[in-house]
């Protein structure tokens, strides 16, 4: 058994770590690995409206349309609202659990030759986020939350340090996997 649970530790720290690492989440949102509020990718040789019509077709795979809302804010803009169903439990109590969904925007912005993306924003943390039951906070004032546990919170408010890595981490790769299908979609563009 033990042999077994520290193979399964070493296969999520092997996939982990090569993850590649978009976005990290601090206590003032995402920022980028560069500590900048955006990245850029590259899509040589193509127009702003070539990008765009590319990115308008894979970015239906990317958010499927029951759980989003994609919207054309100009001919260079996307905004995407996005809903994360299930990503992880927090103890809510003797024998209960919070199911957290996560709510989430992410802007997308075109240019001659590439795109960026700019940081997503988490939006709602919380269970049912269609129903707005808010559960969870990225970084606040344990006063304003006064029925708030202490797992609820991601980052400790008076020293900014991580109160609960589980939460952060789901959080982060799932956005990050989500940046990344955004990224191959240039690179599959590339193939043709």
């Amino acid at each position: 058994m033990k042999k077994l649970y520290l193979l399964a530790i070493l296969t999520f720290l092997c996939l982990t770590t090569n993850a590649q690492k978009y976005f990290e989440l601090t206590p003032d949102g995402f920022k980028a690995s560069n500590n900048k509020e955006f990245i850029v990718v590259d899509a040589p040789n193509m127009s702003p409206s070539a990008i765009y019509n590319m990115l308008e077709t894979g970015l239906i795979s990317v958010f499927p349309p029951a759980h989003s809302t994609l919207n054309k804010e100009t001919d260079t803009r996307f905004s995407i609202t996005s809903v994360a169903r299930e990503l992880f439990r927090i103890n809510a109590g003797l024998g209960m659990q919070y199911i957290m969904d996560m709510e989430f925007n992410v802007v997308i912005d075109i240019k001659e030759g590439k795109y960026r993306i700019v940081a997503p924003t988490i939006s709602h943390l919380g269970t049912l986020a269609n129903y707005r039951i808010s559960r969870m906070v990225v970084y606040g004032d344990p006063k304003v939350y006064k029925d708030y546990r202490k797992n609820q919170f991601i980052f400790k408010f008076k020293d900014r340090t991580i109160q609960n890595n589980e939460a952060k981490t789901v959080i982060e790769n799932y956005i990050n996997n989500v940046v990344k299908k955004i990224v191959d979609i240039s690179k599959a563009n590339e193939d043709w």
